[in-house]
């Protein structure tokens, strides 16, 4: 059950039947991809080394649904033609729907307006094409290399459209959907018993849309660094073979994420968005590695 705000009737409410969970029959969800790129690599002491590759994928059939969206009238074009929408059932209709549930009977209202059937089903795609690079020199020193580089994503496009009938929704760059540039930076040293390394993180900007008006959010960064050491070369013996240790933190400086004016749910956290930041701060970890 549920009462629905239809325009048809000026946003009154009306009543409803709301058909929701699983759904027999779904299929797998489809993509269609291809990519090209290039590698390099040159030097022989001091070496250079690179990728960049474009990406495309074209996904389809992407299961997805109404679930207990009450407003869903005001969008029922967007579902012409999917059956998921029935105005007016008939008796017939609904003595056939509720055929197993006959004491459903007992507890319908009278006057039914609307059948959404808010199940998951096959009906969303998305378009997604992007260039994914990466670049590093390593340069031997005396007894230890030096390695520094970048990994990094620019995507280009992010559209989906929620059904057949809907338009193309351009998503990059808003809240809970990817944003268009990401990065990390990495500068690494090491020699047989040392590993030292740090890492700038980089996530771009992008539009929080779930306010009126909308707002942007800040672009973050955070540095992360690692100690390692190989103990074979400090504690001589079987105790010190094949033991090492780490020492790691995330978030060195302990930055504060970027303010969005978002409430808590399930999919940010409030103030904050959880798809794009920790509200962790600063975490430290210690590790022992030994091998038998």
């Amino acid at each position: 059950m549920g009462q629905f705000v239809d325009p048809l009737a000026g946003g009154a409410i009306v009543d409803g039947i709301l058909n929701n969970g699983g759904r027999p029959g779904l299929e797998p969800e489809t993509a269609t991809t291809f990519s090209f790129g290039a590698d390099f690599r040159t030097g022989e002491t001091v070496r250079f080394s690179g990728s960049v590759n474009y990406f495309n994928i074209k996904y389809k059939d992407i299961v997805t649904g109404i679930g207990t969206n009450y407003q869903v009238l005001n969008q029922a074009d967007l579902y012409d033609g999917l059956g998921l929408i029935v105005r007016d059932p008939s008796d017939e209709y609904l003595d056939q729907l509720f055929a197993s549930f006959p004491f459903l009977g007992s507890v319908l209202p009278e006057d039914i307006a609307v059948y959404v059937d808010g199940r998951s089903i096959n009906m969303s795609t998305k378009d997604i094409d992007g260039i994914d690079f990466s670049a590093d020199v390593m340069i031997p020193l005396d007894g230890s290399d030096l390695q520094i580089g970048v990994n990094g994503l620019f995507l280009l496009t992010y559209d989906t459209m929620v059904t057949p009938n809907a338009p193309v929704a351009d998503q990059l760059n808003t809240i809970l959907y990817p944003v268009a540039f990401t990065a990390r930076q990495f500068t690494r040293w090491s020699n047989d018993t040392f590993n030292v390394g740090a890492y700038l993180n980089y996530t771009g900007s992008y539009t929080n849309n779930l306010v009126s008006p909308s707002e942007k959010v800040g672009d973050f960064m955070t540095v992360d660094a690692h100690f390692g050491v190989e103990l074979e070369d400090l504690i001589p013996g079987p105790i010190g073979r094949d033991f090492s240790l780490s020492f790691d933190v995330k978030n060195l400086f302990d930055a504060d994420p970027p303010f969005v004016n978002v409430a808590p749910s399930s999919l940010a956290g409030g103030g904050y968005d959880a798809s794009m930041a920790s509200p962790l701060g600063r975490i430290v970890m210690i590790g022992f590695k030994k091998t038998f």
